[in-house]
């Protein structure tokens, strides 16, 4: 029984320490919190907003490039265009010269 008198008064002991160190840490902490000054909230403040603009202009910056390699690559597809497109017109103007001529060959003869 003294045993577990014992045991229970450690226990409590233990639960008042945890107490303590609870209380002990939240007033550490409000102390902390109270330790910045408008200056260190500001300094914070600016130093994420750097980030967020560095990181902004990193995404920019991959955005164009994108764009630029997307840009190429239309003007490369666009000359492929223009080139089957003159392709098509040119063998469609000798077709119809080789009629012409095959034309004016048997109205001459």
């Amino acid at each position: 029984m003294t045993t577990e008198n014992d045991n229970n008064k450690q226990l409590d002991r233990i639960v008042e320490d945890i107490r303590d160190i609870k209380l002990s840490q939240e007033r550490l902490r409000i102390e902390f919190v109270a330790g910045f000054t408008a200056k260190d909230i500001h300094n914070l403040e600016m130093a994420t907003l750097r980030e967020q603009i560095a990181q902004s202009r990193q995404e920019h910056k991959d955005d164009m490039t994108r764009l630029e390699k997307q840009r190429e690559k239309d003007e490369q597809q666009q000359i492929g265009k223009n080139e089957r497109l003159w392709l098509r017109v040119g063998s469609i103007v000798a077709l119809f010269s080789l009629i012409i001529a095959i034309l004016q060959y048997l109205h001459v003869h």
